[in-house]
Formats: structure tokens, C-alpha cells, sequence
């Protein structure tokens, strides 16, 4: 993240790669979701070993046999239901409640696609690739007991790196069809910032040493950052000369500070105070304008995102144990209660190797 050009890459060529991707993927609401990655320069991992084991095999047999049972019972009882189902991105607008993006069919490499255009499926190879090398991952034994004590299946992770592409590419648009177009002077600002809060830039550094990234890799992510503040800024321009705006103002005063409860203008509390309780609101109140901008984009342009591919090169056994994990919960709530340290627990153990074994399915 370390400070780069503030002339953004082309798309055209690899991104840079890295987690906090896999939990940061949101527009507009989630501030550093640039601490996921763009696909990395750095050398790739080692070929790793991708075959099932054929345990997992034994236990997906094990799987569709007890599923059909399980079809019967919920017809009978209307009690089981996947409390779990790690198969869709949840990409959401915190303002609008917006989903996105939607499942198509794209061209062969495709991972996604914004108004045309193309994120290729490499960036997400490349991403998981350079987060595994850099954590000791390779190894898929290591690979499975990290995704399933990270609570992730092998759709779940690509879908949120997905995301932070999507969001990125988002963002572009959305500034250029507003005519912002950030100078160095902007970008230098947005560093500046970063750089003035320790707290935050080494939680971002943490993040970024996870994923198999510096600083300089963040500058990308920084850009966009600059750009979404700026669009809620133009989006929302004037806001604070509106009497609305004002009032709100004042009522926050009136409930953080007893001594202005019976303040009846804004003349009558302290000029440090409105400026402190101005900025919080205003930069509350641009963010909601930059939600609203990229809900208005998802609802007029083609945001879409293809199919995971069945030999996608970061495929964990966690998808098995996970699909076990979840029939046995939804056994249980149908009246078959499974065991504790049973056969199923004998069949997690062996699927989920050094990973502790875990209560819950992953969310998505």
C-alpha cells in the first residue's frame, strides 16, 4: 500500500494479488476493502496437489445416499432447511439492500463482468495463489485446514475476491460518468491521511502481509478509495447548506453535549463543536450518497459473474466437509440426532485433517 503512481494500472494486465478481500468486498460502505488485492507480480505458488482424496470421495457417495433419505423427511416434518448454503455472492449496499452481482453465462476465463467489462477468472488464480504461498498454504492439507478454520469453501472465497474486483470496477465507472478525474494532489491526500493514523495502517499492513502484499501493491486500492470519496462528496454536493442538514446537526449536539440541550440555533454552541459534529455528519451523509450512486449503477447496468469451473486450481476438500456438516445439522433438526463423536464426526475429522472441527457451516 506504500505509495505508488496515481495513475491507475491497465486492466488489461494482471492484477496484483492477495484477505481482507475474502471479508471486505463492499462498495461504498466497507472502507478497506481495498485490503483485498489486486493480482500480484510476485513469483506463483508451487503447483499443489489437487486431487480428492478418496475419503471425499467415499464420503460425497455417503452424501447424495443420506440426501435422498433427507428429501423424504422434509416433505414429511417441513423441518429441515440449509442454514447454510455458501453457493452465492451476497454482495450487498448497505443503504439499498442491493444484490449483486448476477449469475451468467460468461465467456471461457471470464470470472465477471461490469457494463462490458471483463475481469478474467487469472485474477482470481492469482490472487489465492499469492495468498497461499505467502501463508505456507500449498500444500492442500494446508490449504483444507485453513479454509475450513476460516470458515470458507472453495465458491465462498472466489466470491468475495470477485467482489473487490466488481467493487473497484464499479467505482471506476461510476467517476467517470460523473466527470471525476482525481490528481495526484487527491491521491496524495488520501496517503496522507493513512499514513496519519497508525492504528489503521497496521491493521491494513497486517492484512496486506497475509495476503502476500506490501504497500505499494495497496496504491491501486488507495485510488479507489480516493475516487469514493470524492463521488459521495459531488453526489451530495451542498448538503450542508440545507436547513435539514442543519437541524440534524443540532440535535446531535443537543444529545452529546447537556450543556447545549436547550440550544436553539446553531449560533449558540461552540464553533468547534458544530465543526466536529458538521464533519462526522457530513461524512456519514456522504457515504449514504455514494451508496445510493452505486445502487443506481447495479439497477442500470449489467453487473454479472459466472459459474464457479469444477478444476478451479484452489478447490478445498472444506466443501465436503462443510456439505456434511450442514446435513448432519439438518438431520438434527428433523428429529435425527446424530451423535457426538460418531461416524460423522470420524468422517469431519478426516476430511478437515489438522483443521479443528467446527459447530457451524460457513456463511456466505
Amino acid at each position: 500500500m506504500a505509495e505508488e503512481n496515481a495513475v491507475k494500472p491497465e486492466k488489461a494486465s494482471a492484477p496484483k494479488a492477495s484477505e481482507e478481500a475474502v471479508a471486505n468486498a463492499q462498495v461504498g460502505v466497507e472502507e478497506d476493502a481495498a485490503k483485498a488485492g489486486s493480482a500480484s507480480a510476485a513469483a506463483k505458488a508451487p503447483a499443489m496437489d489437487r486431487r480428492i482424496p478418496m475419503t471425499c470421495v467415499a464420503v460425497m457417495i455417503f452424501i447424495l445416499l443420506v440426501a435422498f433419505f433427507c428429501v423424504g423427511v422434509q416433505v414429511v416434518t417441513d423441518m429441515v432447511e440449509a442454514k447454510n448454503a455458501p453457493t452465492e455472492i451476497k454482495g450487498k449496499n448497505a443503504t439499498q439492500g442491493v444484490d449483486y452481482p448476477t449469475l451468467s453465462r460468461l465467456p471461457d476465463g471470464v470470472a465477471a463482468e461490469v457494463n462490458g467489462v471483463e475481469i478474467p477468472e487469472s485474477w482470481i488464480d492469482d490472487f489465492i495463489a499469492n495468498m497461499r504461498a505467502a501463508n505456507g498454504l500449498e500444500s492442500q492439507e494446508a490449504w483444507d485446514a485453513w479454509m475450513i478454520e476460516n470458515n470458507q469453501t472453495t465458491e465462498t472465497i472466489r466470491n468475495r475476491i470477485i467482489l473487490y474486483y466488481v467493487n473497484q470496477e464499479m467505482v471506476d465507472q461510476i467517476a467517470e460518468e460523473m466527470g471525476i478525474h482525481p490528481t495526484e494532489a487527491d491521491y496524495q491526500a488520501t496517503r496522507d491521511a493513512l499514513m496519519g493514523d497508525p492504528e489503521r495502517l497496521a491493521s491494513i499492513e497486517e492484512v496486506l502481509k497475509q495476503e502476500g502484499r506490501t504497500l505499494e501493491d495497496y496504491e491501486v486500492d488507495l485510488q479507489t478509495l480516493t475516487k469514493r470519496e470524492m463521488i459521495g462528496e459531488k453526489a451530495n454536493e451542498g448538503i450542508t447548506e440545507t436547513q435539514e442538514f442543519k437541524d440534524a446537526v443540532l440535535q446531535g449536539i443537543q444529545a452529546q453535549y447537556p450543556e447545549y440541550a436547550s440550544a436553539a440555533s446553531l449560533d449558540e454552541v461552540d464553533s468547534e463543536i458544530v465543526k466536529e459534529i458538521t464533519d462526522s455528519y457530513k461524512a456519514m451523509s456522504d457515504s449514504q450518497a455514494l451508496s445510493n450512486k452505486v445502487a443506481e449503477f447495479i439497477d442500470a447496468k449489467p453487473v454479472l459473474y459466472a459459474a464457479i469451473a469444477s478444476d478451479a486450481p484452489y478447490q478445498s476438500n472444506s466443501d465436503a466437509y462443510f456439505s456434511l456438516l450442514e446435513l448432519r445439522q439438518n438431520l438434527n433438526k428433523s428429529g435425527i440426532f446424530i451423535e457426538e463423536g460418531g461416524f460423522f464426526d470420524s468422517l469431519l475429522s478426516d476430511i478437515g485433517g489438522g483443521a479443528q472441527v467446527r459447530a457451524d457451516a460457513p456463511q456466505s
